[in-house]
């Protein structure tokens, strides 16, 4: 790919290109990686000095990386970093009803066993709320909470400082006041 890319390079340069610079070159290196080599690609893009490295060092880092992923393979196996996707099976409808109705009944206890545990971990996983019930009974907590309070300023039960009737008349005094200095 690197020769390849070097003679057309050459040849445009041959024609009279000037605009082609080595940093075109390793970008034009980067934009056709699979997808095996798209941290070290953004590892190479996200380098402080990105603009002025050679295509040699990009084509020497692309191919020892390669070499390792090859190596891994080996010792791994043929499927060390690819994707595992889920493979279906096409059923048709009358294959699933035969399925089902001919089920055994401990098969079928297993599979609802199953199904209940997976949703019980979904459940703890996603923090489901409890019923509406307790948060009617929270709903009175915090009615009964609101009659415990007592204030700081007043000392009177009922309501914080911030609601409190004697704040609310101190704070419009100290407007007034600084309204009349304004004015001066």
């Amino acid at each position: 790919m690197f020769d390849r890319l070097a003679d057309i390079t050459n040849e445009l340069r041959a024609l009279g290109a000037t605009e082609i610079t080595k940093h075109e070159i390793v970008k034009t290196l980067l934009r056709p990686l699979d997808s095996s080599f798209d941290t070290l690609a953004l590892m190479i893009q996200e380098c402080p000095d990105f603009k002025t490295l050679d295509p040699s060092d990009i084509l020497e880092r692309l191919n020892t990386h390669e070499f390792q992923l090859s190596e891994k393979r080996d010792i791994y196996g043929p499927n060390y970093g690819r994707t595992r996707a889920l493979k279906a099976k096409a059923v048709s409808s009358s294959e699933e009803e035969s399925d089902c109705s001919s089920g055994d009944p401990e098969d079928i206890g297993k599979e609802l066993a199953t199904l209940v545990k997976k949703l019980q971990k979904l459940t703890k996983k996603k923090g489901f709320r409890k019923s509406s019930r307790s948060s009617l009974r929270n709903d009175e907590a915090s009615t009964h909470d609101h009659k415990k309070r007592t204030c700081h300023k007043c000392k009177k039960p009922g309501h914080y400082i911030s609601e409190c009737p004697l704040w609310d008349n101190e704070n419009n005094k100290k407007k007034k006041s600084k309204e009349y200095d304004s004015d001066d």
